[in-house]
């Protein structure tokens, strides 16, 4: 049998593979090789550029389409400023559909969110930040700018940075319609996450990597969130937590990671699934807690080993714990004796 070899795949094979990768890798890795691969090459579409890897290779750029780009990934104030020496931002924003930005400077950030209402077919949106924004009122401005249905086609922002996403509303501001799905923020309160509730009624995916307590309230209309994940600062009680949940009836999957006690209760987490959320299937959660002995640790792992964990929902919970000071400071699993000591012990769902 003849052996096969790469460049016997057809045409549609390498164009359909090019789509998985960094048009600024494929023209590194093939352009130049053979005339049929510097065709498909340059038939390249859609492109994913990273302008990390375009400034490595500065013998790329001067093959790239602008208007064939797709996702655009801008890690630096350096690269902004290839960007713009390399590209025509009319001819980028007509096609890109997603935009990721990490550390670039402050001013070029502040500078960039007035003209992402020009990128009409975005429709994923992740700003990655390290340093802090003294202007904080930049998140605000863009949040505004997705309310009001500035940027129409976005689905989704993810917004990791170190500042904590302040929005102020305004009275003037109307509840219109916008397009915005999934929501991924770093750090908000709960009163935070009940104001943009209120204008994102399409909204059905909140990640929430460090909530804080805050002022309550109730929402005129339930949210529409099925898939929820957070995790809670030591600041936010089991009672503070139950009221922004329960303004989420329609809850499908939720993900915890908490601390204390207060939310070490199988018996209030099953009064509140069974009085809130019927829809609810996937429980998943790490609830850190410190206690004197095992023997408080079973007394609380036995609220989640009723039929309602266990049958019902088919919602399985085991335990880890290590006693404070150990030298070894190694884990021991559910099941061990404890030694009468201060331990640390964390609960979760499994698998």
């Amino acid at each position: 049998m003849a052996e096969s070899k790469l460049i016997d795949l057809p045409n549609e094979i390498f164009l359909e593979i090019f789509e998985y990768f960094d048009v600024s890798h494929v023209f590194y890795s093939l352009y130049g090789l053979i005339v049929r691969l510097d065709t498909l090459v340059k038939q390249c579409h859609p492109y994913h550029l990273n302008l990390d890897t375009a400034e490595k290779f500065n013998c790329v750029p001067e093959y790239l389409q602008p208007e064939r780009i797709r996702s655009l990934t801008i890690s630096s104030s350096d690269q902004m400023l290839l960007f713009n020496k390399l590209f025509s931002m009319v001819k980028v924003v007509e096609n890109c559909q997603a935009l990721i930005v990490h550390d670039i400077q402050p001013l070029d950030f502040i500078d960039l969110v007035p003209q992402l209402s020009n990128f009409k077919n975005l429709s994923s949106l992740s700003v990655i930040r390290k340093m802090p924004i003294s202007y904080k009122h930049i998140y605000s401005i863009l949040f505004r700018m997705i309310i009001c249905n500035q940027i129409p086609a976005l689905k989704y922002l993810k917004l990791i940075v170190p500042n904590r996403i302040l929005f102020i509303p305004g009275p003037e501001l109307i509840i219109p319609s916008n397009n915005l799905e999934h929501l991924v923020l770093n750090y908000c309160t709960i009163k935070d996450v009940f104001d943009l509730l209120h204008y994102m009624c399409n909204l059905n995916s909140l990640n929430i990597h460090s909530l804080h307590e805050g002022s309550i309230c109730h929402l005129a209309r339930k949210a529409t969130i099925i898939d929820l994940k957070i995790k809670t600062k030591s600041d936010v009680t089991f009672k503070y937590l139950t009221v922004l949940l329960i303004e989420m009836p329609q809850l499908k999957t939720f993900s915890l990671k908490a601390f204390g006690e207060d939310f070490a209760d199988g018996h209030k987490w099953k009064r509140l699934i069974e009085s809130h959320f019927p829809f609810l299937t996937k429980f998943r959660f790490i609830i850190g807690i410190n206690i004197v002995n095992l023997d408080a640790i079973n007394q609380i792992l036995s609220t989640f080993q009723t039929d309602f964990w266990s049958k019902t929902k088919k919602w399985f919970v085991k335990y880890d714990y290590r006693n404070v000071g150990d030298r070894d400071r190694g884990r021991r699993r559910g099941g061990d004796e404890g030694e009468g000591r201060r331990v640390f012990t964390r609960i979760y769902t499994i698998p």
